[in-house]
C-alpha cells in the first residue's frame, strides 16, 4: 500500500490549488455522505487521499478547493472491463510519464477549475481529480506535472496478489430473491435491481474484485420510482470494520447497535441516521464472517426496523 505522503503533500496541494491546504481524513468525509468508495478502496488494499482548503472537510460543501488521489491495485482487469461497459466516459486521454489515461480532462470558467485523470501504472489504478476556486492557479499543465510526481511511488507497487478470504455472499445480491426481499423488508410492493452508474470510476473497479457487490434497488421492476436501498459487500475488512465502529465512536457520531442472530451465530449490526444533500439517510453495517455487509437507504423513520429487516434476511439466505 502506498501512503499518500509518498503521493502528495499539503505544500504541494496549496501550490497546485492556490489556497492554503491541509490532509483532510477521508473516513471523516464518509461519516456525513451516502457512499462508502473510501472505505473499499481501503479494503481492497488501496489508498484514498484528500488535501484541501478548510471548508473541503464538509462532502456537501460546493465551493471547497481540493485534491483527491485514489490508488488501487491489481485493477487492469477491472479498468479493461469497465472501458468496455463504458466507452462514453471512458476515452484515452494524454499519457503521463509513458502511461496511458483515460477520462482525462480539464475545464475552467471565472469561478475556477477543475482537473481528472485515470492513469493505469502497470496494473495500479491511478485517479487524481482536483477543483480550486482560485481563478487562474489550476490550470492543465499544473495538474499534468502533480501527476506525474505521484507515478513513482505507484510504480514501486508493482503486481500486488488481490486480496482472498471468506465471501459467503459472492454473487448473491445479483439474484431475483434479494430483490424480493428488499420489497418485503422496506414494505414497497416489488423492487428490482438498479443499473449501476454509468460511468468509468475508480469506485466501481472494487465492485469488480472476487467477492465484492454493489446492488442498488429500485422500488418498481420498470427503472421508475427512484432509489429504495442499497446493499454493499465488501471481503476481508474485518479491520476496516472495527476502524468504522471506532471512528463513531471517538467523534461522538451517535449510532445504535443492534444484535442480530442467524444459524447460532450472533452479529453486532450498527445503524446510525444523518443528513447529506438536504436528504435523510440510514445505514445499517455489519460483519458477516470477515465480510463488511452494508444497507443504506432514505426510507425515513421506518429505516432502521426495515434496515434490520432486510439485514436478518441476508444473513440467513446469504
Amino acid at each position: 500500500m502506498v501512503s499518500c505522503d509518498q503521493l502528495s503533500s499539503a505544500a504541494a496541494a496549496s501550490d497546485l490549488l492556490g489556497v492554503s491546504s491541509a490532509a483532510i481524513d477521508p473516513q471523516l468525509r464518509n461519516l456525513n455522505s451516502f457512499n462508502d468508495d473510501d472505505r473499499k478502496i481501503d479494503a481492497a488494499g488501496g489508498t484514498t487521499c484528500i488535501w484541501g482548503s478548510e471548508t473541503a472537510a464538509n462532502p456537501e460543501s460546493t465551493d471547497a478547493s481540493h485534491l483527491t488521489v485514489r490508488v488501487l491495485p491489481n485493477a487492469a482487469s477491472a479498468w479493461d472491463t469497465l472501458a468496455g461497459f463504458y466507452p462514453d466516459t471512458s476515452a484515452p486521454g494524454a499519457e503521463y510519464d509513458g502511461y496511458a489515461s483515460r477520462d482525462d480532462y480539464c475545464s475552467a470558467d471565472r469561478t475556477g477549475a477543475s482537473c481528472a485523470t485515470n492513469v493505469l501504472v502497470g496494473h495500479t489504478w491511478l485517479a487524481v481529480g482536483a477543483t480550486s476556486y482560485a481563478p487562474g492557479s489550476l490550470t492543465p499543465e499544473s495538474f499534468r506535472s502533480a501527476v506525474i510526481t505521484m507515478i513513482p511511488a505507484v510504480e514501486k507497487l508493482g503486481d500486488v496478489a488481490p486480496a482472498t478470504g471468506a465471501d459467503p455472499l459472492r454473487a448473491a445480491c445479483y439474484a431475483d430473491g434479494y430483490a424480493a426481499a428488499v420489497a418485503t423488508s422496506f414494505g414497497v410492493p416489488q423492487a428490482s435491481l438498479a443499473e449501476i452508474e454509468n460511468m468509468f470510476r475508480v469506485e466501481a473497479a472494487v465492485g469488480l474484485r472476487p467477492g465484492s457487490q454493489f446492488c442498488p434497488y429500485q422500488p418498481s421492476v420498470d427503472g421508475s420510482g427512484g432509489f429504495v436501498a442499497s446493499l454493499t459487500v465488501i471481503p476481508t475488512a474485518t479491520t476496516q470494520f472495527a476502524e468504522y465502529r471506532q471512528l463513531l465512536a471517538t467523534q461522538g457520531i451517535p449510532a445504535t447497535e443492534l444484535p442480530l442472530t442467524s444459524a447460532g451465530s450472533t452479529v453486532t449490526g450498527v445503524g446510525r441516521s444523518f443528513t447529506s444533500y438536504g436528504t435523510a439517510r440510514y445505514t445499517f453495517d455489519f460483519l458477516s464472517e470477515d465480510a463488511w455487509v452494508s444497507i443504506k437507504t432514505t426510507d425515513g423513520p421506518a429505516a432502521p426496523a426495515h434496515s434490520a429487516a432486510f439485514a436478518q434476511w441476508v444473513l440467513d439466505h446469504g
